[in-house]
């Protein structure tokens, strides 16, 4: 029996594609001031190196060859305050999330467990998306991260349900899938084929790089050498309910 579904937010509900964009767009500008020839498409280049071995903080490892780690702390300080204040306009509703939400809200209980910050709760109450959620789960609002299973427990803590009755249904096999799964619950992985599945589809030519790189290899870098799988893996949002269904049939 399945009680429960939690959704991660960016790349799950959201487009956050521009908003990884401008972050790292701000951090190649900080480091362009240091070494003018460092142009964005190699910082995407050494992203892309980075990712395919699964290195964590992609961006703030190719910081560090050009700035000391407070001028990198301050750099991200200074992209995160700007990013939030433009929260709605660089995380993008993705299609169809009022769809599948409305379709799970009569058969199970739905939240949110995401990595995000403040601004994220009245972003999805200004989307007509919090009612639709029972648990809220978002890591600066806690001062809990994904993968750190606290988050997950005070979730399910919430909700009141055990972790063996929980979906969780996120992008990232680092920290959706293999944390969801060390707990118990069943997990659905959105591993999206490329950004024309999503709704961001923007003409500066910069941008245009980022996505055909990120096409190429995820924002976040790849993890399939964790060793975890996903008990279903779909290939958009709207794919999320047929997916519940494989779950709840193999049970």
């Amino acid at each position: 029996m399945i009680d429960w579904i939690f959704f991660d937010v960016g790349n799950v509900l959201f487009d956050d594609a521009p908003q990884d964009f401008e972050a790292m767009r701000y951090f190649h500008r900080a480091v362009a001031e240091i070494d003018p020839d460092y142009s964005f498409e190699q910082m995407l280049l050494d992203r892309e190196e980075l990712g395919k071995r699964g290195e964590k903080l992609i961006l703030g490892q190719i910081a560090a060859r050009f700035l000391s780690v407070s001028e990198i702390q301050s750099v991200y300080q200074q992209a995160r305050r700007a990013l939030a204040a433009r929260y709605d306009q660089i995380n993008l509703l993705l299609p169809g999330v009022q769809t599948v939400l409305g379709s799970l809200a009569g058969r199970f209980r739905l939240g949110v467990l995401a990595n995000q910050p403040t601004e994220c709760r009245a972003s999805l109450d200004r989307r007509g998306l919090l009612d639709f959620f029972s648990v809220v789960a978002i890591s600066d609002e806690l001062r809990l991260r994904k993968p750190d299973s606290a988050i997950f427990e005070w979730a399910l803590r919430e909700a009141n349900v055990s972790a063996e009755r929980a979906i969780m249904i996120g992008d990232r096999r680092d920290n959706d899938i293999l944390p969801a799964s060390a707990l118990g619950m069943k997990t659905v992985w959105i591993d999206w084929p490329s950004h024309q599945q999503k709704c961001w589809f923007p003409t500066d030519p910069q941008a245009l790089l980022f996505l055909a790189s990120t096409d190429r290899v995820p924002y976040f870098g790849q993890h399939e050498h964790l060793g975890v799988s996903p008990d279903v893996t779909v290939s958009t949002l709207g794919d999320v309910p047929d997916g519940i269904e494989q779950i709840l049939v193999s049970r």
